[in-house]
């Protein structure tokens, strides 16, 4: 998959499709032309109609136009998207472009797209929110250009974020749907990076083990295995990594061996387990969960130790 998208001259997307019958173009609705003529002396006729229902991204803007866009939902979707070179997208109104060019070429249709098309937020455009959603696909070649670990993380990061949150059918699927985003960043970067292992990347480690679930509702586990718990691939939720946290770490908490076992020849694809073997400090706590029904910005139930 990773071959094809990224080899394609330019991919096709009916953006406003629920399913594959229904396809690239919708009929237009049909507008009744009515003649009204003025009353007077000097009479004189007029053809109206309503004004027919076109919203475009200026005015409605990405966030509401997500309902409009289901394709955009899916998770094996999100690696199509980043991997091709140049994107027509067929939305409910009118085409779209999507190129790695972006606004940096200043000749690019893609420049007329306010804020792209990717979104942000737990709408289902992306999972996470991201400084740089307005230009997802340059963002995702300069991470394969990136010079430095810490710059290198931050770019992936941004992926873990803006995929977890996305829809998949098969949970046994998360991964391989992933599959050609890490292939690329396991051929540009695998020497800073190392292994891959379930979403993860084993030269990040500790730090790696610090994310948590972003999503408004954090929902259960999936049933069927996809990943090890102390990967974000497990959860069905909108992972995030703190932006704040510090690049180094203190060695409390040292991975001592990570073993796992790939479901079959593609390193990025589906594992059928994975182990990790750690040393550090313990100490005793008490999960409680807590409300912050009055913060209109954090209703949602969380925990503290």
């Amino acid at each position: 998959m990773c071959e094809i998208y990224s080899g394609a001259y330019i991919t096709l997307a009916a953006a406003w499709s629920a399913d594959s019958d229904v396809g690239l173009f919708r009929e237009s609705a049909s507008f009744k032309v009515q003649p009204v003529t003025q009353p007077g002396s000097q009479a004189a006729s007029y053809l109206i109609r309503r004004v027919p229902e076109h919203t475009t991204w200026d005015v409605a803007g990405v966030l509401q136009m997500t309902p409009e866009l289901p394709l955009l939902s899916r998770a094996w979707v999100y690696q199509e998207r980043l991997l091709s070179p140049r994107i027509a997208y067929f939305t409910r109104y009118e085409v779209a472009f999507e190129c790695a060019g972006g606004k940096r070429d200043k000749i690019c249709e893609c420049e007329h797209i306010p804020g792209g098309i990717w979104g942000g937020g737990s709408n289902g455009a992306g999972g996470g929110s991201g400084e740089h959603t307005d230009g997802r696909k340059v963002y995702h070649f300069e991470g394969l250009r990136a010079s430095n670990l810490a710059q290198i993380r931050r770019y992936w990061h941004q992926i873990v974020a803006e995929y977890s949150g996305l829809r998949i059918s098969f949970t046994s699927d998360r991964l391989p749907a992933l599959s050609g985003v890490a292939r690329q960043y396991g051929t540009a970067h695998s020497a800073d990076l190392g292994r891959y292992v379930a979403g993860m990347w084993q030269n990040c480690f500790p730090s790696e083990l610090l994310w948590y679930c972003a999503s408004r509702k954090i929902h259960d586990r999936p049933d069927s295995y996809c990943g090890p718990t102390w990967s974000w691939i497990s959860t069905g939720n909108i992972a995030s990594y703190a932006t704040g946290c510090p690049r180094t770490y203190p060695d409390d908490l040292e991975v001592l061996n990570i073993n796992f076992n790939l479901e079959g020849p593609d390193k990025y694809a589906s594992i059928s387990e994975a182990t990790m073997e750690v040393r550090g400090y313990l100490a005793p706590g008490t999960l409680v969960e807590i409300s912050q029904g009055l913060d209109i910005f954090h209703s949602e139930v969380r925990y503290t130790v």
